[in-house]
């Protein structure tokens, strides 16, 4: 007993951990939380940012799901590793570092998604790609590859206690979604100039 509750207290600060935050005020001297959406988490990093640290936040904030299902599956198996999965992804949202606030989960949740079904992710990173190279919507593409996943894992033949797990996060994730579905529909959503994000670099690049 006092193992589960020592993990899950770990997954919970873990999730916590404000990579978004941490990098752009230590590293790049700005405070991600009064630019762009205001998010804290790799798709703000990559709209302020840019590809560079928006790709490092992602790998970090995905690194906090990993860790956080990895404790549980080593403590518990998987039923414990349900638990630990949904509180780091909590937690990303609501970092008690942060007086929580935070990102939106997506990253971290497909860190607990990949201790269990590298593929499935994998698929699911594909999908993103595509959409949000073709539509220029990051919240469109992190919207349809969380639902993606739940039918990744079912056609790599994950089992129900995977599943389930999948639908909860995604449910969550969803749902921390809500201002940018409503923006979506209100045609308001921010979206990325890749043509512009291009030619950034290559200045950068000639400087």
């Amino acid at each position: 007993m006092f193992l589960t509750i020592l993990a899950l207290v770990a997954a919970y600060f873990i999730g916590s951990i404000p990579w978004a935050y941490i990098i752009s005020n230590y590293i790049c001297h700005i405070n991600i939380m009064e630019h762009g959406s205001g998010n804290v988490g790799a798709t703000n990093t990559f709209r302020v940012l840019g590809p560079k640290y928006g790709s490092i936040v992602f790998l970090l904030d995905l690194g906090k799901g990993f860790i956080a299902a990895m404790i549980g599956g080593l403590v518990g198996g998987d039923a414990l590793t349900v638990w630990t999965g949904l509180i780091a992804i909590v937690a990303h949202t609501l970092s008690i570092f942060l007086r929580f606030k935070g990102g939106k989960g997506v990253a971290t949740g497909a860190g607990v998604i990949f201790w269990w079904c590298p593929p499935a992710i994998i698929c699911a990173l594909i999908v993103w790609a595509i959409l949000a190279l073709t539509t220029g919507y990051i919240s469109i593409a992190s919207i349809i590859a969380c639902l993606s996943c739940c039918v990744f894992i079912w056609l790599f033949n994950g089992t129900g206690l995977e599943i389930f797990f999948c639908c909860l996060a995604v449910a969550y994730i969803v749902y921390k979604h809500r201002s940018n579905i409503k923006r979506l529909f209100q045609g308001t959503e921010n979206r990325v100039d890749w043509k512009k994000v291009l030619e950034k670099r290559k200045n950068k690049h000639k400087e």
